[in-house]
């Protein structure tokens, strides 16, 4: 199975001004060109996790995460999860929480169709809370947050809002990343993950590694840990 990609290339008419004889620019030009066929299977879902802290950054966040990634490959859905079931006291907090500038930004992102998925978790849906623990980690109860502050429930929501999608197959990845990583890479680091998985069936979860001066490449990694 195969789909088809594309991406943007833009282009600039200038023309001379003929009293100051300065280059100006004309007009923009966008070019849609066709991509190499990349192949789907298996498939990856992009799962970005927020918070009502960056309400300044996460418009600006997801156009950057979206932009880089979708340079090199193709995402099946593209899913974002806001969790705002906490709106003070969070783990190295760096600034006070403006909601409505948050809900802004989200409905934003919504509008220029940056995500597929927009995943809101309050924290007021105790059964939703209660059954997404007890199933994922055997517990019985309905708490959103680690006694030490740790968020997990928004993300454990968001994995099973993928898993019910409609396109999910069973052997999909999923990419899951805060929304304040920052991505550069000029190859498909997607496919490099998925052939980690598809080597060795025992991996269930793998991380990117941490840029360095030397430059890790993923395709020299004999083994994920």
């Amino acid at each position: 199975q195969v789909q088809l990609s594309f991406k943007i290339e833009q282009e600039e008419i200038v023309a001379i001004d003929e009293e100051s004889f300065q280059e100006y620019v004309t007009y923009h030009v966008f070019l849609l060109i066709p991509l190499d066929r990349i192949p789907t299977l298996p498939g990856c879902f992009l799962m970005i996790k927020s918070c009502p802290m960056e309400h300044e950054t996460i418009l600006s966040n997801v156009h950057k995460i979206v932009h880089s990634l979708e340079q090199t490959t193709t995402l099946k859905s593209i899913f974002l999860v806001a969790d705002t079931s906490k709106q003070d006291g969070f783990l190295r907090q760096y600034t006070s929480v403006d909601m409505h500038a948050y809900t802004t930004a989200l409905d934003k992102i919504i509008e220029e169709r940056l995500v597929d998925k927009l995943v809101l978790v309050d924290g007021e849906d105790s059964a939703q809370l209660f059954q997404v623990k007890n199933r994922w980690l055997g517990k019985s109860c309905a708490s959103s947050h680690s006694f030490t502050g740790q968020q997990y429930a928004s993300t454990m929501i968001g994995f099973d809002m993928i898993r019910n999608h409609p396109c999910f197959e069973p052997n999909d990845l999923v990419l899951q990343m805060d929304s304040d990583i920052i991505i550069k890479c000029n190859c498909d680091i997607i496919r490099q993950c998925a052939s980690i998985f598809e080597r060795d069936p025992s991996v269930v979860t793998f991380a990117f590694p941490i840029p360095s001066k030397g430059g890790v490449a993923l395709q020299h990694l004999d083994k994920a840990e």
